[in-house]
């Protein structure tokens, strides 16, 4: 569904939605008192993922010159997997200072303000041109 629509303006926009609904959706983990929370928060954040995931992936493909798609494609992807044990390592410090609740809510609280911090930088706002559209 995601991956057949073209690439227009308001696909920055469901971007910035897909990773502010998966902030979000680590609330669902840290309320839950039965596993339905933690399981529909599991779901929403894993659909936000894919759809995040399809469009990151296309405007890399559309908006990076030919040449350089494999160069940026692995630096993206360098970066990921620098990135997360450090998030772990922070995630892990922070729950057990205080609690897995409390981590939980303060990665949603703070994802859930800085995606949307985003959009106050012009170029994060403006759609690349892009390829083949």
């Amino acid at each position: 569904l995601v991956g057949g629509r073209p690439l227009d303006r308001r696909t920055l926009a469901v971007l910035y939605l897909a990773w502010g609904v998966m902030a979000g959706g680590l609330a669902g983990f840290a309320v839950h008192s039965s596993p339905v929370p933690a399981l529909i928060g599991s779901f929403v954040i894993n659909a936000a993922l894919a759809v995040s995931t399809v469009l990151w992936g296309a405007l890399l493909q559309s908006a990076v010159p030919r040449d350089q798609v494999a160069r940026v494609f692995g630096i993206d992807w360098a970066l990921s997997q620098v990135l997360v044990p450090i998030s772990y390592s922070v995630a892990g410090a922070l729950a057990d200072t205080t609690s897995t609740r409390t981590a939980l809510l303060v990665a949603a609280l703070v994802g859930l303000v800085c995606v949307p911090a985003m959009l106050i930088v012009k170029s994060a706002r403006r759609m690349p041109e892009v390829r083949g559209v």
